[in-house]
């Protein structure tokens, strides 16, 4: 998770083990520190790793990682590594969204960035907590849907507190890239190639056509 301008990270760590059962398990981070290493330094950008439960052929290996939420550490063949928070697979929807990303939307709110980016191989369960599968289940509601329930229920208590009309807008874009084409995802009949995602003169970045 990240919020105002985070400063430039090194490229993603990964580490990977074959169980005796032949399974094999990642465990992928933007930032890893060896508990015995010095502490990281202060930064902008905090990395949440969130374990999923083991499903499938899966079970019929042992237990490659071990969690330790208090510690905020994941273990693995003799190495441990420190992270902002280490989630393991009980981590319930809601309680991710109110300890890292609440904090967040509501720096959104008071009118700074804020970005919350999902990172991990296919499986590891990125749609899953970003709540972009189209899972309705009670308690099942990702990131996203709960974003979008606080600033809603933000704005109406604003609305209440100035006891005057006021008119809030509220835009947004819903977009994704995949093999290097843009879609548009509120609009799907939208050409490809008429959606392009580009740098401004003052350093921004802005999609046009959506």
């Amino acid at each position: 998770t990240t919020e105002s301008e985070p400063r430039a990270q090194p490229p993603p760590a990964q580490e990977a083990r074959r169980s005796s059962s032949g399974v094999q398990s990642w465990a992928s981070a933007v930032r890893v520190t060896p508990v015995s290493g010095p502490p990281p330094e202060a930064t902008n950008v905090r990395v949440v790793v969130r374990m999923r439960p083991r499903f499938g052929v899966e079970l019929k290996g042992p237990e490659v990682f071990q969690v330790d939420a208090s510690q905020r550490c994941i273990s693995n063949a003799g190495r441990t590594f420190r992270f902002d928070a280490a989630l393991g697979p009980k981590a319930t929807q809601a309680t991710i969204y109110k300890d890292h990303c609440k904090p967040l939307v509501d720096a959104f709110l008071e009118g700074r960035n804020a970005t919350i980016l999902a990172y991990g191989q296919t499986g590891s369960g990125k749609t899953y907590t970003m709540g972009t599968g189209g899972n309705t289940a009670s308690g099942q509601d990702g990131c996203l849907m709960h974003t979008l329930q606080q600033v809603l229920s933000t704005v109406d208590d604003w609305r209440v507190q100035q006891r005057r009309e006021v008119t809030y807008e509220l835009s947004c874009q819903f977009l994704e890239i995949y093999n290097e084409e843009i879609r548009d995802l509120l609009h799907p009949s939208t050409p490809s190639h008429k959606i392009s995602i580009r740098e401004t003169s003052g350093g921004s970045i802005m999609v046009t056509g959506l």
